[in-house]
């Protein structure tokens, strides 16, 4: 039987998987604010499982690019990706640069009203 690739994303992580003999329909993926905790696939579709998100057939080239991030991000993390187990495929997904370009903006702004109410605490202590 051919191997089938798989992925679906919460939109923070993306989570993938290849398989000879399933064809996943959901999954779910349960994370913190920096990495993915636990995660499943199941054959279910979303709308019929408890497993919220939509799982994606993807090509073998998506899969090694994929697998290519896994590994750096593990390694990164002073692991080794040979002794990844199968919970280990997951990885962050790249940011969006207009939501980038916000999160600057606003923490530029917010760091400019601190500035004002610094320096009018200063000149009210004066």
């Amino acid at each position: 039987m051919a191997i089938r690739y798989f992925k679906a994303t919460n939109g923070r992580f993306t989570i993938f998987r290849a398989t000879a003999s399933r064809v996943y329909g959901s999954a779910w993926i349960q994370c913190d604010a920096h990495c993915v905790t636990l995660s499943g696939f199941s054959m279910k579709p979303a709308s019929a499982s408890v497993y919220p998100i939509p799982a994606i057939e993807i090509d073998r080239a998506e899969y090694e690019r994929l697998n290519e991030r896994k590994a750096a991000r593990l390694i990164l993390a002073g692991g080794n990706p040979k002794w990844a187990a199968p919970s280990d495929s997951w990885v962050r997904n790249e940011p969006d640069p207009a939501i980038v370009q916000q999160n600057r903006e606003a923490i530029a702004s917010k760091a400019l009203s601190r500035s004002i109410l610094a320096r009018a605490h200063r000149e009210g202590e004066k």
